[in-house]
């Protein structure tokens, strides 16, 4: 018998010596998504690794998640395995959240240890869509997809479950199953597995409640979070029945949160559970647990001695025993050795104050904090540069050339394109039909380059401006000549053209007025110096309403009316005007806080870029005009500008939307009105703006479609456009989330001023409240005040007296 294989028998054994791929269980639906990340082990002392996601190109996944940027930065399946397999990664993972492209929703549910924990294993061959093990292989995770939910955070059930915020690992080992809902399945099983009822905290391993003088302030902290959280974290935004706040909030590069909840304070950063007196211990200025105890107390306005206290204030009472303040066993010195230094005590050393200090030495003080107090960073949204589409390279070029910003570059390139295109069609939005015209707002700080990048972007609309002045201008004094030199009986001379400018670098709203009814009826206003503008005469606070409300007329559909006795009715239709205005940080904290300006619709109808200070530039010699991207971008706008001018802007093509762009933006709509007016309502505190950030995206989309020859919006100028609007939109979200901390900050340089001035630099609680300066007398500010300047390592808390630092 001939003993020779068959090549089907061949191919079976090669096939079966292969290496398997331990991915393959994977279903096809996650392979395709584009949401793909690493994750690397990060030690956390004694405690479990940190598994910490990671974007394939290195960088660690930080900042706002789930948002253009976020998901822009997200990789192919294929791009994470090639990543996985340098070995710079300790595994795969796969972002939860929003998918753009179809509306839905990415979920996740992990089961913890269920080698341990029986009635999670009983729920394991329950679990629907792709399930697999984790990493430890204790537990087990459900990936599916579907609509967004209400998040089943860790807790001592060891159940969790996620449709945003989050990412999960990948193994593939014991992989089964395929994509389905998993929302059903969360709400009927999991949910009620999971509620307040079903569970014990699992914050630390002794519960609150107990007789010592700790444990009660433990408990009463618990039960009245809201006294005591926002004052030791004035960026804490209510969650729920709680506070979180934000890593990027507490400075630290970490993707999860600060939770406080009355069931237990859990930092997801760290992966640890923390009781009150450890929290202030950990973010306050108290150096030992009595102090941080006893300021609860004063918090909560509870006598310390109702609690258990039998010390006077200032006496060490003996340390908390293990688990009452801390983790099991953990004492007040070791949890601070093994966490390092207190953070609000920066730079500062007990004892240290501002003493007798001399009058340069005060003001030497009160500069330092000056800068500590009010050095603002610029909201953390990162600009996707990519959105721009066809303007992406000559932002580029621009950027590098000038070195500046991204965002700064794109937001002069992107207004000089809304002027000109604005002109030239309409965009069809999901109501109406609406002009192309943007207003841009971009925040920067003096020496930041502002005027050469804006320079630049509007160059070939200058130089064309010119030359048609010029040709204006001699027709101007050809009809005057032809005028003194008429008789009776000659015809009667030939209608001026109107004024051909197009660009004004100081619009008031009389001389838009003005101009549009001499002028070319499309037209924009850009000054790299508007705080000037701002702070003129049609922005006092008696004309500021008017002068918005001209604006928004202006944006919404073009229309200019005013009655006037001296000057009789200006009314003109289908004027079309775009906007970039440059300010400097501190003018436009002063604007951008007017909630007449924002209730009125205003500044929702802004774009706004608010990037970080430029870094220091070099001695680089550089050419706008030989640098082929900036003159494509010339070229581009001069045949926009080639493009003939009519009376008005009333006859100008729609541009339609494909069906997948139209669906995309009514998806983003439905999104936007959600998280602005639903339960919960993320957006409620920028509502004016989530609500019209539909339009915008419609608006920029429109833009690129134009100045790249498009007669439609597709569905990547859509993409693009809700990349763009997302940005501004959680960058006017930073602007306004940090308001109060400004404000805080402000009441905090007030009193520490006023502090420095005491005899010894120090004063107790009823003298800031009596005496101290007006603004910081009552006791919530007085308080908001206290926390800032101990945040910053300014003052100390002495008890009932507080001591400013030099």
């Amino acid at each position: 018998m001939d003993s020779t294989p068959s090549p089907a028998q061949i191919r079976a054994d090669l096939a079966a010596q292969a290496p398997r791929d331990p991915f393959e269980a994977i279903p096809g639906g996650m392979r395709d998504a584009r949401r793909w990340l690493g994750w690397k082990a990060v030690t956390n002392g004694s405690k479990k690794p940190r598994k910490v996601p990671h974007y394939c190109d290195g960088t660690p996944r930080r900042g706002a998640l789930d948002t253009p940027e976020d998901l822009a930065r997200l990789a192919t399946f294929a791009e994470a395995c090639a990543a996985l397999a340098t070995g710079r990664y300790a595994g795969l993972g796969f972002a939860l959240g929003l998918d753009p492209a179809t509306g839905h929703h990415w979920q996740g549910i992990d089961l913890d240890g269920t080698d341990t924990r029986p009635e999670l294993a009983a729920l394991v061959d329950r679990l629907p869509g792709y399930v697999e093990r984790s990493p430890s292989g204790k537990g087990w995770h459900a990936i599916g997809i579907g609509p967004d939910f209400e998040t089943l955070g860790s807790n001592a059930t060891g159940i969790e479950a996620y449709a945003h915020g989050r990412y999960f690992t990948v193994t593939g080992t014991d992989g089964r199953g395929d994509l389905e809902d998993l929302a059903p399945f969360i709400a009927e099983t999991l949910r009620p597995l999971h509620s307040p009822d079903a569970r014990q905290s699992r914050v630390s391993d002794t519960p609150f409640a107990g007789e010592s003088f700790f444990a009660k302030v433990n408990a009463k902290a618990m039960a009245n979070l809201s006294a005591w959280v926002p004052d030791l974290f004035p960026q804490a935004k209510p969650h729920h029945d709680g506070y979180r706040v934000a890593s990027r909030r507490l400075g630290r590069a970490l993707e999860e949160d600060l939770s406080f909840h009355p069931s237990g304070i859990r930092d997801f950063g760290e992966e640890r559970g923390l009781t009150p007196i450890d929290t202030v211990l950990e973010w306050g200025a108290p150096s030992d647990a009595t102090a941080a105890a006893l300021w609860l107390c004063d918090r909560l306005g509870v006598d310390p001695a109702a609690l258990g206290w039998k010390g006077r204030r200032g006496e060490q009472p003996p340390q908390p025993p293990g688990g009452e303040r801390g983790e099991k066993g953990e004492t007040p010195a070791t949890a601070r050795d093994e966490r390092g230094a207190n953070p609000g005590r920066i730079g500062a050393k007990k004892g240290e104050s501002g003493a007798n200090l001399s009058d340069d030495e005060k003001r030497a003080a009160l500069a330092r904090a000056a800068r500590v107090l009010t050095a603002d960073a610029s909201p953390a949204a990162v600009y996707p540069i990519d959105a721009l589409g066809p303007l992406a390279d000559a932002t580029r070029a621009l950027a590098d050339g000038v070195q500046i910003r991204e965002a700064m570059a794109g937001q002069s390139l992107l207004a000089v394109v809304a002027m000109l295109a604005q002109s030239v069609a309409n965009v069809r939005t999901i109501e109406a039909v609406k002009p192309l015209s943007l207003y841009c707002l971009t925040i920067g700080e003096s020496g930041d380059g502002k005027s050469s990048g804006d320079a630049i972007a509007q160059a070939a609309v200058q130089a064309r401006q010119r030359i048609e002045a010029r040709s204006y201008l001699d027709q101007v004094r050809e009809a005057q000549a032809t005028a003194k030199g008429r008789v009776k009986g000659d015809p009667p001379p030939e209608e001026l053209p109107p004024e051909p400018y197009r660009i004004a670098r100081d619009g008031t709203v009389e001389g838009i007025r003005r101009s549009f009814a001499q002028g070319v009826p499309s037209q924009g206003v850009f000054s790299s110096e508007a705080a000037a503008m701002l702070a003129g005469y049609g922005m006092n606070p008696d004309n500021r309403a008017k002068t918005a409300a001209t604006f928004n007329a202006l944006w919404d559909d073009g229309e200019l009316s005013v009655s006037r006795g001296t000057t009789g009715r200006l009314q003109l239709y289908d004027r079309r005007l775009s906007i970039h205005w440059l300010l400097q940080p501190e003018a436009a904290h002063e604007v951008m806080s007017d909630p007449l300006l924002s209730g009125i619709g205003f500044w929702p109808r802004f774009m706004i870029a608010w990037p970080e200070p430029s870094a220091p530039r070099v001695a680089r010699p550089w050419r706008a005009d030989q640098c082929p991207q900036i003159g494509d971008f010339w070229r581009a706008c001069n045949r926009l500008l080639d493009r003939p001018l009519g009376d008005d802007c009333a006859d100008l093509p729609a541009l339609e939307l494909s069906d997948e762009a139209m669906r995309l933006a009514c998806a983003f709509f439905e999104r936007m009105e959600q998280a602005a007016k639903g339960r919960p309502a993320p957006l409620r505190e920028v509502k004016p703006y989530a609500v019209r950030s539909t339009e915008q995206a419609l608006r920029v989309a429109g833009v690129l479609s134009v100045y790249a020859g498009s007669g439609e919006v597709d569905a990547e100028a859509m993409r693009n456009g809700i990349a763009l609007a997302a940005y501004s939109l959680e960058t006017w979200r930073g602007v306004f989330g940090d308001r109060d901390v400004r404000t805080a900050r402000q009441l905090a340089l007030t009193l520490y001023r006023w502090l420095l001035d005491q005899p010894e630099a120090c004063a107790s609680l009823t003298a800031i409240s009596r005496i101290g300066p007006k603004a910081t007398r009552s006791k919530d500010k007085r308080d908001t005040a206290l926390a800032v300047l101990e945040h910053a390592g300014l003052a100390e808390n002495m008890g009932y007296t507080w001591s400013a630092r030099a």
